[in-house]
């Protein structure tokens, strides 16, 4: 993983961070904080500035006054007006005071000196006041009153009053003058800090975060070695001691899931081979198998043959001669030739469904169940019994002679056991579902009781309240077990003695169905299938 990943800005999209984003909002925040409170504290000094600068003008005017009472209280005294006009016009060219004003006990003006815009209308009568008085005329105007007192015989008396009127213009433009600065320093401090916060963001939180997010990478691109600085004492330091922390716990996860999976994968290639080993010998037991049943049927069948042959020749030659309980003796013999051939090929027919490697096609069931119907017609009219099919059976894919096997054992077994009914029913239906195919033959012969309804599928078992003179070997319901498993479905049966049996027999979809064959109300389909069931060529 690259770790100089773009300084300006990492990328953008769904999922990523972007740390300039962090960085930015950071700074902001941490500005706006800073000028909210430069704010603040301007506001305030601005306040207290100008109760200050108040205050100033308040004792500046104050001061004024006393020096101006100071200066005519001799002259006033002396009754000298010329000279108390002198002070009051030097007092008037100060630039701060606009009017200055001497008066006599009574209210008589002594002495008068005006600056400025300052009408006398503004200024009034006056009288001699007793008080020293120091008032704001106007925003920008401040006047101070003061007694003035003369010494005659060693008492002091009322001797007139003077007036002094400032101009507090100057103050207030000097007081805004000094907030515009101090508003222009705080603008210019805040200005300042913006890159300073940005760096200061950037070192102390951006970077370790840009530092632990590579780690991360690096960890998940699988270097488990890659550990982060953790070293500090804040929350991003204890963040990365947590990294480090699960990097360490993966790592030792990782050597154990690997040395678990080696171990696995060694287990799995000697179990591997011991099943090798074991189908090796199972297929070499199997053929063996099949040769001796080869072998065996062919050593069974041979003596056979020429026993029932020597006992046919006999009786062509000599049927004549020989007594009946002889002739009798010779046709069973030929009987039980052909009965016990008969066997031996069911049972090598038997061995062979789950050893031969399958061939599977479209088998048209409706077609294969005519065939049978043919097979048994001879049957079937001499004992009156009726063989109904069910239109529109599905097809499957399967071999066809297992197909065949399955519909002609089972109706050759309700043939076999109808009974002596005159009225013989054999019904062939079909239903599915999620799973499987089932197909259903019924009959309305003698049926099977239910301790035998498991026990009749067994190879050489019969129900136990099969009648003595019926035909039959205990081998055909077997090899339509044998077919049902074949194709991963299973058969049962459903009876009661004396009311008839439906045998059923399920076959899975997913191995009797062919790929992409459209599913239709009279048509199977389905998705799934076995390489064993797909059609050959």
């Amino acid at each position: 993983m690259n770790l100089r990943r773009r300084r300006s800005g990492w990328p953008s999209g769904p999922g990523t961070v972007r740390w300039h984003g962090l960085r930015t909002k950071v700074a902001v925040l941490l500005v706006v904080l800073v000028a909210s409170a430069a704010a603040l504290g301007g506001w305030l000094s601005s306040c207290l500035l100008g109760r200050w600068a108040a205050q100033t003008s308040l004792e500046q005017t104050g001061h004024m006054a006393e020096m101006l009472r100071l200066s005519v209280a001799d002259r006033l005294a002396r009754g000298d007006v010329a000279a108390v006009q002198q002070v009051v016009d030097r007092f008037s060219r100060h630039p701060f005071v606009l009017a200055a004003d001497v008066h006599t006990p009574d209210g008589a003006l002594v002495a008068r000196a005006l600056a400025g815009d300052l009408s006398p209308a503004v200024l009034g009568a006056a009288e001699a006041p007793v008080l020293a008085v120091t008032e704001r005329l106007g925003p920008d105007r401040m006047w101070a009153t003061r007694p003035v007192l003369a010494d005659t015989d060693g008492e002091a008396a009322l001797a007139g009053s003077i007036r002094l009127v400032v101009d507090t213009r100057s103050m207030g433009e000097r007081l805004r003058r000094a907030q515009v600065i101090m508003g222009l320093l705080v603008f210019a401090f805040v200005l300042g800090l913006v890159p300073v916060s940005h760096y200061v963001v950037t070192l102390a939180l951006v970077r370790p975060i840009r530092r632990l997010v590579a780690a991360t990478g690096r960890l998940a691109e699988g270097d488990w070695s890659v550990r982060a600085d953790d070293g500090g004492r804040d929350e991003i330091d204890a963040l990365a001691h947590s990294f480090n922390a699960m990097a360490e716990r993966l790592d030792r996860q990782r050597r154990l899931l690997m040395t678990t999976n080696e171990r696995l994968e060694e287990q799995v290639r000697r179990r591997t081979a011991d099943l090798d080993h074991a189908n090796a010998r199972l297929r070499a037991d199997m053929a063996d198998h099949q040769q001796f049943l080869c072998a065996v049927t062919h050593d069974l069948n041979a003596p056979l043959r020429n026993i029932g042959g020597m006992a046919a020749m006999a009786l062509r030659k000599w049927r004549d001669q020989l007594p009946a309980d002889v002739v009798n003796r010779f046709e069973r013999i030929e009987a039980n030739v052909v009965l016990q051939t008969d066997l031996i090929n069911d049972l090598l027919e038997l061995s062979r469904i789950g050893t031969r490697p399958p061939r599977p096609t479209r088998v048209d069931v409706a077609a294969v169940l005519e065939q049978v119907r043919c097979t048994f017609e001879f049957d079937l009219r001499t004992r009156n019994i009726e063989l109904r099919i069910e239109p529109g059976l599905p097809p499957l894919y399967a071999e066809t002679n297992h197909v065949r096997q399955v519909f002609q054992n089972l109706i050759d077994n309700a043939i076999k056991y109808m009974g002596g009914r005159p009225d013989g029913r054999i019904a062939v239906s079909c239903d599915e579902d999620e799973r499987s195919i089932i197909f259903h033959v019924a009959d309305n012969g003698i049926g099977i009781a239910a301790e035998d309804q498991q026990r009749i599928f067994t190879v050489f078992r019969r129900a136990a309240a099969v009648p003595p003179d019926t035909t039959g070997k205990g081998v055909g319901l077997a090899g339509v077990g044998a077919v049902a498993r074949r194709y991963d479905g299973r058969v049962w049966v459903t009876s009661e003695l004396g009311r008839g049996s439906v045998f059923h027999v399920a076959f899975s979809k997913e191995r009797c169905t062919a790929p992409n064959e459209d599913a239709t109300a009279d048509d199977l389909c389905s998705e799934h299938s076995d390489a064993a069931c797909h059609p050959v060529g």
